[in-house]
């Protein structure tokens, strides 16, 4: 389930990331607190379930490692890739939230701009979960 919800986000951060925050900056300032409102709740249930989802995927996994064996030769992967997810959360709640909450009451080209240059964290970490994952998948299935 890890490799799915990767897989999503993935997919919805790149759009997010190369098409959807950039526009924002095209949205003009007279109907752009109405934007930013819809935005937010409509994107918001978008990720937000397969954030939780993906969240608990990765306490378990956790858990896993921690009451498993720590000598798997895929330890090292695991771990990078739950780094990544704690990356992805501290970007999100301490980066991304607090700039949306600005930009609701008005429009910010500087605000945007950082949302854009901040949310390369968040695409990157995606990014590399899914790459991991799809590592993982190779490696545990090598007649594929």
């Amino acid at each position: 389930m890890s490799t799915i919800c990767a897989l999503y986000m993935t997919g919805v951060i790149w759009m997010v990331q190369l098409a959807h925050y950039p526009l924002m900056a095209h949205i003009g300032p007279a109907s752009f607190k109405d934007y930013q409102t819809a935005n937010l709740s409509s994107t918001t249930w978008v990720v937000m379930p397969v954030m939780v989802l993906e969240f608990f995927c990765a306490a378990g996994q956790f858990m896993a490692l921690i009451l498993g064996d720590f000598n798997s030769p895929n330890i090292t992967v695991h771990l990078i890739s739950l780094a990544a997810l704690v990356v992805i959360w501290l970007s999100t709640f301490f980066l991304q939230v607090p700039l949306h909450q600005k930009l609701v009451s008005s429009k910010d080209v500087e605000l945007i701009q950082k949302l854009v240059k901040t949310n390369w964290l968040r695409t990157l970490g995606w990014s590399l979960r899914s790459f991991l994952f799809i590592y993982l998948f190779l490696t545990l299935n090598p007649q594929i």
